[in-house]
């Protein structure tokens, strides 16, 4: 079964179109973040408690709410994961805990859908850090362009780990080229 990640790029907002015209009902959506009512996920992963609490009014009743192990807030999934963000490399080993160095909600979010049974991933936009816009939403961050170039070469790790449990491509512009696929080609 195919699932599509929702993360949070520009891209995400710039083909909501053709993302929604690419989701199928056989598919199964999870969405990352704020995804400021773009589109209504299955799911919906949240990992940073100051986003959550500061967009979570955003999300969808209809959505189940997965929040990271460390949020005190009822929810209808616990993600547990061991994240070293110190790891440039990136890696990702899933088992009853997420294993990984580096991961974004986005990676995270596909370490749930795998614990899940997902066969296939395929991610909207999931974008990187280089391009300079960050999200499809307005948010401050403090977080520097030093570290989220980082977090992009970790990701590049970690879409390494995961295309080797399950195939993987991006349907939206990416910095992640070699699984990019557009909206025209399928796993």
């Amino acid at each position: 079964m195919e699932w599509v990640i929702l993360a949070c790029g520009p891209s995400l907002r710039e083909y909501q179109k053709e993302i929604r015209e690419y989701i199928q009902p056989t598919m199964i959506t999870v969405g990352c973040n704020n995804l400021d009512g773009l589109f209504v996920p299955d799911f919906h992963v949240w990992v940073n408690r100051r986003r959550f609490r500061k967009h979570r009014k955003k999300m969808s009743p209809k959505s189940k709410l997965i929040l990271g192990y460390k949020f005190k807030d009822k929810c209808d999934y616990r993600l547990r994961f061991d994240n070293d963000y110190l790891n440039d490399q990136g890696f990702m080993e899933i088992g009853e805990t997420i294993k990984c160095a580096g991961a974004t909600v986005a990676m995270l979010a596909a370490g749930f859908a795998i614990q899940m049974g997902a066969k296939r991933l395929t991610f909207a936009g999931l974008d990187g850090f280089s391009g300079g816009k960050m999200h499809h939403y307005n948010e401050d961050t403090t977080v520097s362009m030093k570290r989220l170039l980082l977090l992009e070469r970790a990701t590049h790790g970690i879409l390494r780990d995961i295309h080797r449990i399950a195939p993987v491509k991006i349907l939206t512009p990416t910095v992640y080229e070699e699984y990019y696929a557009g909206f025209t080609d399928s796993v």
